[in-house]
Parts: structure tokens; sequence; C-alpha cells
């Protein structure tokens, strides 16, 4: 049985940002975060196919929310995942064309595609994100999403038993600052971190518990009814 107050949460994970994305901002960056940034566009670039499974730790005006997103990536914009909130699933696909999401106790909902309105539909960052929005979420040039932010890189940090270069990103004009954990081996994310810029409040943590690279996918399985 889903709550009434579980439906309108689970509502809220559908074309509404529940949190101000970290990459909303980045100021003009040194060339070690420049090689960093263009090693993880060729990488994300490189994706042709993926299955996924990311953990979130979120925190909305409706309270905290553990979010699981299961699902499949095609190149360059297909996406289907299902998405599991107080234990119920609820489901985002794209074929490229469109978006649909569906919650229980809901409607299903669809949209034209965009980048921006897939990211507003997913319960993630930039460690999913950036499969299909690579090119405009890692880039400081003028228009992209990290051309006002403060970046910098932290290397060695220890997180889950092994070391990580750390991508950090201070956007003041949003209010955030976020921490991405990067594989150096893969130029990939695989947790970010986001923080009130002044209070250092956590508002999300998101963890890739499983990805399998080169996964075997097939266009029917991003169809749309």
């Amino acid at each position: 049985m889903v709550l009434p107050y579980q439906v309108c949460i689970m509502k809220k994970l559908f074309f509404v940002p529940i949190l101000l994305m970290a990459s909303f901002v980045a100021h003009a960056a040194d060339k070690d975060v420049e090689d960093l940034l263009t090693n993880m566009r060729r990488a994300y670039q490189g994706v042709k196919s993926a299955k996924f499974v990311m953990d979130g730790k979120l925190t909305t005006p409706n309270g905290n929310l553990e979010v699981t997103v299961a699902g499949k990536f095609m190149a360059p914009n297909l996406l289907k995942a299902e998405v599991t909130v107080f234990g119920q699933a609820s489901n985002v696909v794209t074929d490229g064309e469109s978006i649909k999401a569906s919650a229980p106790g809901m409607d299903a909902q669809k949209r034209k595609f965009s980048s921006e309105a897939l990211n507003q539909a997913l319960p993630a960052n930039l460690e999913l994100i950036c499969f299909y929005d690579w090119k405009k979420q890692l880039s400081t040039e003028k228009g992209n999403n990290m051309a006002d932010s403060k970046l910098a890189i932290k290397k060695a940090v220890e997180w889950n038993g092994r070391k990580w270069l750390l991508l950090q990103e201070s956007a003041p004009t949003v209010g955030v600052y976020v921490e991405y954990y990067v594989d150096e081996d893969t130029w990939l994310i695989n947790r970010t971190v986001v923080q009130d810029l002044e209070t250092k409040k956590q508002q999300g943590d998101y963890r890739i518990k499983s990805l399998e690279l080169g996964a075997k996918v097939d266009k029917k399985d991003f169809k749309i009814d």
C-alpha cells in the first residue's frame, strides 16, 4: 500500500528538480582541472551502453529519502530506469524523442525529450546524468554548466577501501558545494556528494553500486507505448 504522503513525494521525483544540481555552476579552471574534464568527457562519450544501480540519500522539503535507481543506457540518449522509494518501484524511460515517467498512484506523465527534462526526471546527479549529457555538464566553456563554478582537484581521497581523485565544485550562485569521486582508471564518477555551501549540511549522497559498461542492451528496451 502506498500512503498519500508517499505518492506526493514520488510525484515530485518526476520533472521537478529535487536539488539544485551541482553542475549548474564552475569558474575559469586551471590546466589540471581542464585536463581532468577532458578525460571525463572522452570517457563518457566512449560509453556505448551500460547497466547500472545507483543508491542515493536525498534531503528534500518533504523529508529525507533513500532512493535506488537501477537501469540501462544506450548511446547517445536512450535510458530506462526503475526508481525505488519507500519500497515502491516507479519508472522513467526515454526513447530519445519522448520521456515517460510513471509511479504508483499517479497517471503516467509524458514530455518531449530534452537533456534538461531527463535530468529533472531522475533522482540522480552527474554519476548518471553524464552518460547522456556529458558535453554540457563537464565543461567550463561559456554556456555550459560549469562555466561559472570554482573547481579544484584533491588527490588520493580515501573512500570505500580505495583512493579516488576528487573534483571539488563550489557553486555560489546556487549555494552548493559538490564533491565528485572520480575513478582514475575509467575517468567516470562513482560518487557525488552535495552540500549547502554555507552550512555544509548535506543535501544528497549518490553512489554507484554496480556498473556494467558495454552491457548487452536492445533499442527495443527503450520503446515507449
